[in-house]
């Protein structure tokens, strides 16, 4: 609709400032991603370069997918299981979109880290 047309135009006339924003912004939560994989040994997981869904496996653990399921609902975090995207092959690694604000990004990683440090083995 013309609306839209207008709204895009407007995005590319005057939309750097907002976009690099933006990026700066997303940026900084994949950095609170990478300082956590990098702290804690039951995962592990890959950074992505140009979107804002980061891949987190917990193969580490030893858990089952169903497990992991469980323990995240328990912490109140959701995570987008790999099954979906992997045809439905049972998978252990868990989609994590950090495109939200950076206390919600903080927030579901310390429940997630909670609930490894409650239940897991020693040494985690």
């Amino acid at each position: 609709n013309v609306f839209g047309i207008e709204a895009l135009k407007a995005a590319y006339r005057d939309g750097d400032e907002w976009r690099d924003g933006v990026v700066s912004y997303l940026g900084a939560n994949r950095a609170l991603l990478d300082e956590f994989v990098a702290q804690n040994e039951f995962v592990s997981g890959f950074s992505p370069e140009g979107t804002y869904l980061y891949w987190l496996d917990f193969s580490a653990t030893g858990l089952s997918q169903q497990e992991l399921r469980d323990r995240f609902a328990d912490a109140s975090v959701a995570l987008s299981g790999g099954d979906f995207f992997f045809g439905g092959r049972e998978s252990v690694c868990f989609r994590f979109n950090f495109a939200t604000q950076k206390e919600r990004v903080e927030w579901a990683l310390s429940a997630i880290k909670k609930s490894f440090l409650i239940f897991c083995a020693p040494g985690f």
